[in-house]
């Protein structure tokens, strides 16, 4: 500002600041990875994508990307997984570089923040339903126990007592499908009923806080990121409520599996664990080879994408130049990389599976010949106090196995609750910023009598998006009740500001 400037600014803070404890305002606590870092304008974050290490190709689409959507520093702090998603950023690795490299970090809610508009009757059947969830994790490996019973039913020499012991274990397991029946539905009504009645009032909530925002918030805020709020992080956030009842589920069935397991016979448990790491590494390479392989077939078909594009939008100059054919060939070498990409993922996802297949029959192997060995050499299983016997070894088994399927079942519901609550952190954000220009403060002084007297004295003003743009260096101006005015002069020199 030059020295004749005016003493007071008019301006508006940062928006999308937590506001601290106020009246009706919550404190969002914060976890990020990164401190606060001095990115504003586009070129600025264009320069700090070149920091991240990324393939010279990737680089190039990821600026160009980044300068399409004008992605600022502000704009940067406000995207999310889908919002680079839909800029044909998909490589998942990348994607979590950019949003934990990024200035401020990866930032999210603590856990009990993602029930913040939760009442009592969305307590009650959050713990209702966590209540089903558990039941029903622990039905699961249960079944292995009156599995048991059931071998040791059929090997009965009696056939009366075998034919008595089947109808019972029959019954038990009937019994057992009922409870499963009544656990599980409750276990997703719940959870789904208090995810609809918390994101109705999610979103009241978020709509009113944008309307008290001035008009300074949404000069800094792009009008597609809050649309992407209301259809996607309002969303991701209600998702991530909905998949606790099944975290609750699987990690029962994680604990139950192997609690089971060990308490009929640890022996055997230890030999099926000592196994599982080859099923585990032939996965993790599996995953590792396909996401590199799924990289290279969407930056192919992006890259097709982007030629059409390009080829569409100026079909005229292509037309004039003639350039149909160079146009088309770029267009098939893009198709041919994305096809050649997809028959090489095509056959490591068959290399891949067949390997986890082979590694889990290996597995399966090693523990039936182990429990044969115990069962014939007559190892005293020291949790019966007895011999081992058929019944115990598939109870082992079965419930190691039950365990073990529960660790990839619940990335998909972990993953769900990430993104819920980094989603719930921009939701709450914007909810608990109070502008500085407030209409729903009650403080400050009310005026009993307004007589309609305009003054401007030495009124300086600039766009917070424009700091270095001073739309109005020292304006003065009275304008009499009852008199009429006419603001006149050139475009930009601040009518509209004024009036507004």
């Amino acid at each position: 500002m030059p020295e004749d400037a005016p003493a007071t600014q008019t301006g508006a803070s940062p928006p999308l600041k937590p506001s601290g404890h106020q009246d009706g305002v919550v404190e969002l606590p914060v976890v990020a990875s990164h401190e606060e870092g001095q990115l504003k304008d586009v070129a600025d974050v264009i320069a700090w994508l070149g920091t991240l290490e990324f393939d010279p190709d990737d680089l190039l689409l990821y600026k160009k990307a980044f300068k399409r959507n004008a992605v600022d520093g502000a704009t940067l702090d406000e995207l999310s997984e889908a919002d680079l998603k839909k800029m044909e950023i998909v490589n998942p690795q990348h994607i979590k570089k950019i949003m934990s490299k990024r200035p401020g970090g990866i930032k999210t809610v603590k856990f009990k923040e993602l029930f913040l508009f939760a009442d009592s009757i969305d307590y009650l059947l959050l713990t209702t339903g966590a209540v089903f969830s558990i039941g029903h994790g622990v039905s699961m490996p249960l079944m292995t126990l009156f599995l048991g019973e059931l071998m040791e039913g059929l090997f009965e020499a009696d056939r009366s007592k075998a034919a008595d012991s089947t109808r019972a274990t029959a019954l038990i397991f009937l019994y057992l499908g009922v409870g499963i029946f009544v656990c599980s539905y409750p276990e997703l009504a719940f959870f789904k009923w208090s995810a609809v009645r918390q994101s109705v009032k999610i979103r009241q909530e978020y709509l009113r806080a944008i309307l008290r925002q001035d008009m300074s918030w949404f000069d800094q805020c792009k009008s597609n990121q809050l649309a992407t709020r209301l259809s996607g992080d309002v969303p991701a956030w209600v998702e991530g409520i909905d998949k606790i009842g099944t975290l609750f589920h699987f990690a029962t069935m994680f604990v139950a599996g192997f609690t089971f397991a060990f308490v009929k016979g640890w022996q055997l448990t230890i030999i099926l664990l000592a196994a599982m790491p080859p099923v585990v590494i032939a996965g993790g390479a599996m995953a590792y080879i396909l996401t590199g392989l799924t990289k290279k077939g969407q930056l192919a078909y992006a890259g097709a994408g982007g030629v059409a594009e390009e080829t569409l939008s100026n079909m005229r100059t292509v037309s004039s130049l003639s350039a149909e054919g160079v146009q088309s060939a770029k267009y098939d070498d893009k198709l041919e990389r994305g096809m050649q990409s997809g028959k090489q993922k095509a056959l490591a996802t068959g290399a891949g599976i067949g390997c986890m297949i082979f590694c889990m029959f290996s597995m399966y192997s090693l523990g039936l010949w182990y429990g044969s060995k115990l069962i014939t050499d007559q190892v005293v299983n020291t949790s019966t106090g007895r011999p081992w016997e058929g019944a115990e070894v598939l109870t082992c088994f079965f419930s190691i196995l039950m365990g073990a399927m529960t660790i990839g079942q619940m990335a998909p519901g972990m993953e769900a609750l990430s993104k819920g609550r980094g989603a719930a952190y921009r939701i709450i954000e914007t909810i608990n910023r109070v502008p500085e220009v407030d209409y729903q403060s009650t403080e400050g002084e009310t005026l009993k009598e307004v007589r309609g007297d305009i003054r401007f004295e030495n009124v300086g003003f600039f766009y917070p998006t424009r700091p270095d743009a001073i739309i109005l260096p020292s304006l003065s101006l009275t304008i009499s009740p009852g008199q009429t005015a006419a603001l006149v002069g050139s475009s930009g020199c601040g009518k509209s500001t004024t009036m507004q």
